[in-house]
């Protein structure tokens, strides 16, 4: 037994207003509630006059994103209007705070600076600061430079106090070792003639050379007087044996002894003076050679430290005027904006937070009214047919 199903027919359904009336209704509500929770905004507005490009090229780079992240400011927030025929713009900014918005929109002048110095290729703004911490470090590198070239100079400066201005050069006691070379060169002399001549020989060598002191010249005038007295006695012819020429030849013996015993110690003390001279000879010699060596050591390293020392004062003078360039062309550079009219807060809120979003509430109620009508129409035309089935028996 084949079913009958009525065959039924869907009418379009009118708009109802109780539809729109609920929406309208619940969006009031809603808006009611954004107007409580959402404060009001102020606007603030600047005029700036670009000095280095047209107006829509200075509005471009006041939007670019890196200018707005700069500022502190969301595009959503920033109204920018021109000036038509001048390069003047005026600038609006929107906040919570009245004095937020004028500080964002006269600190965006100094946002917009900044960022087209950092993009004109005239300039970069970390080249001074990369030349103000190179001369920092070129400093600290003289100062190091100047304090070890300081030390170097004063122990040449001392070296050359002991021996004299250059290794090659005479040293300062060059005097004392040619005297005490002399010296021992004339006392050799002595000593040589006086050991190879005789007795009384002797004592005309000791005269020539200036060794027989008073004493000695008493003991020589008393042995030369008895000498003397024995060849008168032999001329006279007096006997050997006489006391006379007894005395005479006692008296010159004994005073022979003596003499040879001072041309002993005369001897010896000259050879005492010549080892001591010998010994002078050596240590002044030795102490030429530490201080030559000395003097050439501190030269050199003189040298070494001069050249870096000069070396740095150059790098350091360099960097100085390279720094001073730099600042004296970023003081030369322009401005590229001016603010014409500084922003100032304004306590009247420019969109209420209370009557905008209720303002909006009749349109949202009439868009949400639409919405539900649509729904619960294309909702019944996809349920009918199932509805619409009669019953199997």
């Amino acid at each position: 037994m084949n079913p009958i199903v009525p065959k039924l027919t869907l009418r379009r359904r009118p708009i109802r207003g109780g539809d729109l009336l609920h929406c309208g209704l619940a969006a009031t509500a809603l808006a009611l509630v954004i107007a409580c929770v959402s404060p009001p905004l102020y606007r603030s507005s600047a005029k700036f006059v670009f000095l280095n490009e047209t107006a829509e090229e200075g509005c471009a780079w006041l939007r670019a994103p890196q200018t707005l992240r700069k500022a502190g400011l969301a595009n959503s927030r920033l109204l920018i209007k021109t000036v038509p025929g001048t390069t003047e713009v005026e600038v609006s900014v929107l906040d919570e705070n009245p004095e937020r918005a004028a500080r964002l929109a006269n600190g965006l002048a100094a946002a917009y600076k900044e960022i087209r110095l950092g993009n004109d290729p005239r300039y970069q703004p970390g080249r001074i600061a990369g030349l103000e911490e190179a001369l920092a470090s070129l400093s600290a590198a003289f100062e190091t430079a100047k304090q070890e070239y300081t030390a170097v100079a004063r122990s040449l400066a001392e070296a050359r106090e002991q021996y004299g201005e250059h290794p090659d050069v005479r040293w300062r006691q060059q005097d004392e070792v040619d005297a005490a070379v002399a010296s021992r060169a004339r006392l050799t002399t002595q000593l040589e003639e006086l050991r190879a001549s005789r007795f009384p020989d002797f004592l005309q060598v000791a005269n020539r050379h200036k060794l027989i002191n008073a004493d000695r010249m008493i003991w020589v005038a008393e042995y030369l007087g008895t000498v003397g007295t024995l060849q008168a006695q032999q001329q006279a012819g007096l006997p050997e044996k006489h006391p006379e020429v007894l005395r005479a030849r006692a008296q010159a013996a004994a005073l022979r002894v003596q003499l040879e015993k001072d041309a002993a110690d005369l001897t010896a003390s000259l050879a005492l003076k010549i080892d001591a001279l010998r010994e002078r000879i050596a240590s002044l010699e030795a102490e030429k050679a530490v201080q030559r060596a000395a003097l050439a050591e501190a030269l050199a390293a003189f040298r070494v430290t001069d050249g870096v020392h000069r070396a740095s004062l150059a790098k350091l003078d360099e960097a100085r005027r390279r720094l001073a360039a730099e600042q004296a062309a970023a003081s030369s550079r322009p401005d590229y904006i001016a603010v014409v009219r500084p922003a100032h807060p304004h306590l009247r809120a420019a969109l209420p937070g209370f009557w905008f979003p209720l303002l909006l509430s009749p349109i949202a109620g009439l868009a949400g009214g639409l919405i539900l009508h649509w729904f619960r129409t294309r909702l019944i035309a996809r349920l009918w047919p199932v509805l619409a089935q009669p019953t199997l028996s």
